[in-house]
């Protein structure tokens, strides 16, 4: 497959794990936990930064971010990369296990360029 050597890159790299000890599942739909993590393990492990985070109480679900994401979601949400969505009582919700459209997807990357690698990836 055309992505093998990227995947094989980021995992000597620290930065993917997998979802099991021997599959990828590259045709998974990704998570918002899964890209905070993937994006926080690329700045600790690859660009050699500080990736301390923010508290995620503010979040109505931050009990649902999974053990290995909450480090990664604590970065994105320090960073301002996720920001989280307003219901209609006012609560914030981080929705880590949900699925990221492409849109969401974009404005994560557009927003790590900008904050994390100062725009260095801008066309």
């Amino acid at each position: 497959d055309y992505y093998k050597d990227a995947v094989a890159w980021c995992q000597e790299n620290g930065i993917v794990n997998g979802k099991t000890e021997t599959t990828f599942d590259p045709d998974a739909p990704v998570k918002r936990a899964e890209i905070a993590a993937i994006l926080c393990r690329f700045s600790a492990n690859v660009m050699k930064q500080n990736v301390a985070g923010a508290e995620l109480a503010d979040f109505a679900d931050a009990d649902a971010v999974a053990d290995w994401a909450v480090d990664g979601m604590k970065w994105a949400v320090g960073k301002g990369l996720l920001k989280g969505a307003s219901d209609a009582e006012g609560k914030l919700w981080l929705k880590p296990a949900d699925c990221a459209t492409r849109a969401e997807a974009t404005a994560i990357l557009v927003r790590f360029d900008d904050t994390v690698t100062g725009g260095t990836w801008s066309m």
